[in-house]
């Protein structure tokens, strides 16, 4: 059963020599859930690289590291910087590695179109509703998020940040993954679409969480949390799956 070595949030550009500082558990596979270097792809791919130490890696990006490219147009950068390295970048998709699948994404959060109005405090609190609104409804959040489409690269809307959300709910419930990586928490609902994983690991709060929520292990271990477990070690089961012969299978 392979050990997956569990963190988030290492916030490069704020402590750049952290990574360094690790001193790293025995693990099969590091998964990272995002926000390593802010606006600064390959300097994600680099430092989830190093803290793996030769070791393959399962990581999405957060909200910070997609402030320099259009999501999607970072999304495949990653992956096309990170399989040389071993480092394996989600975003509404699945890969195996060492027998267990993972799926999963960015995810984006939950949120109060700006015709609803804002959230009372007691949402915000609960991780219900963001923090952050913006009046404009090409900012979502407040944050410079970018999308491209047949007119090129425009601040992204909350419908587009909407349809990605959903979109990636809908590839991992597809999936049937052993783990799901995001980097936003699951919200109200959403461990519904984590089509039978086990575990939901994710990021961006800052703190260390380890909770039951409908029968999901869901984690989170960031690092500038004071409570950040930096041996933070799983130890995952792959589920049982069908031979790919076994529908054509004769009884």
């Amino acid at each position: 059963m392979p050990l997956l070595w569990i963190l988030s949030d290492l916030h490069e550009e704020i402590s750049p020599d952290v990574v360094r500082r690790f001193e790293p558990p025995e693990f099969d596979i590091l998964v990272c859930a995002g926000d390593v270097s802010e606006g600064d792809v390959r300097g994600c791919i680099d430092g989830v690289a190093r803290v793996a130490d030769g070791r393959p890696a399962v990581m999405v990006l957060g909200n910070h590291d997609l402030y320099g490219l259009p999501v999607d147009r970072a999304a495949l950068v990653a992956r096309r910087i990170g399989e040389p390295l071993g480092v394996h970048v989600l975003e509404r998709s699945a890969v195996e590695v060492g027998g267990l699948r993972f799926a999963g994404g960015t995810l984006w959060e939950s949120f109060a179109p700006p015709d609803e109005g804002r959230a009372d405090l007691s949402k915000i609190l609960s991780g219900s509703a963001p923090a952050l609104f913006s009046p404009a409804p090409t900012a979502p959040y407040g944050e410079p998020v970018q999308v491209e489409d047949q007119s090129g690269i425009r601040p992204a809307t909350f419908a587009d940040i909407a349809a990605r959300r959903m979109h990636t709910l809908a590839a991992i419930d597809a999936s049937r993954p052993d783990v799901v990586v995001t980097h936003y928490p699951p919200g109200g609902g959403d461990v519904a679409y984590a089509g039978g994983a086990g575990i939901w690991i994710h990021g961006h709060t800052h703190t260390f969480s380890r909770r039951t929520i409908d029968g999901v292990d869901v984690i989170v271990n960031a690092v500038p949390s004071r409570l950040f477990a930096e041996r933070m070690v799983v130890e995952v089961s792959p589920r049982p799956r069908p031979h790919p012969d076994a529908a054509g299978a004769r009884p």
